[in-house]
């Protein structure tokens, strides 16, 4: 997140995946399925879901 210009100071893990990657989104939708609580969607038109936050 801090090479695109928003800084995160937490513990946790932060990953960026281009938002149009969607062979990428559905692999990691796969992956991750047992662990996300909602899957992972594109970036919209706009920008929404640009952020995206997920409990595990």
């Amino acid at each position: 997140m801090r090479l695109k210009g928003m800084p995160r100071t937490s513990l946790d893990w932060d990953f960026f995946i281009p938002g149009g990657d969607l062979n990428n989104l559905a692999l990691l939708n796969c992956l991750l399925e047992d662990e996300l609580d909602m899957p992972l969607v594109p970036m919209g038109p706009s920008g929404e879901n640009f952020i995206q936050t997920y409990q595990t």
